[in-house]
């Protein structure tokens, strides 16, 4: 079943799954294909007996093509006070950096997309990314803390209709 979303509509009001949204395709020009998502502790951290508390944020994630590992934004993952569970050298525009990986839950608002339970992921450092304006408006889609990148788009089937500014994903 395919499902249509895209990056300019209320994510408080979940699309029905055969609704196709279109629009002007600027917001895809400008910014990419940018979607809410949910970030949580790792189930597998949540255990008992466990000292560590599940923190929850939503937020918009970015559809990273060029990027193989799902990333968090550095700060944010400070935020959630995730337990790093390891480290993986990535290869950016700037070089070689070594980053910190993380496990977490990744959930979507969207229906019947399903959750990826203890998803590891690397981590980064993105300029633009300010947790605080994340919190006051979770939806603004210039301020993403999250790239998704092919790891989780690999097991998606992904089009995108730049004319009509529509994205379509399904699993």
């Amino acid at each position: 079943m395919s499902h249509f979303y895209q990056t300019s509509f209320n994510p408080s009001t979940p699309l029905p799954p055969d609704c196709r949204v279109e629009q002007s395709p600027v917001p895809l020009i400008q910014m990419g294909f940018n979607v809410p998502v949910i970030i949580s502790t790792a189930s597998a951290f949540l255990t008992q007996p466990s000292s560590i508390t599940r923190r929850t944020i939503t937020l918009m994630a970015h559809f990273d093509t060029g990027a193989r590992l799902t990333t968090i934004v550095e700060s944010l993952a400070r935020h959630l006070q995730l337990i790093p569970i390891g480290s993986s050298q990535v290869s950016t525009a700037n070089g070689n950096v070594e980053t910190n990986n993380y496990a977490v839950d990744l959930g979507f608002i969207y229906p019947n997309m399903r959750a990826i339970p203890n998803l590891q992921i690397s981590s980064c450092n993105l300029a633009n990314f300010d947790i605080s304006k994340a919190l006051e408006n979770p939806n603004d889609p210039t301020n993403f803390g999250l790239l998704i990148g092919r790891d989780i788009m690999a097991n998606w089937h992904i089009a995108w209709f730049g004319p009509a500014s529509t994205v379509i994903v399904s699993e």
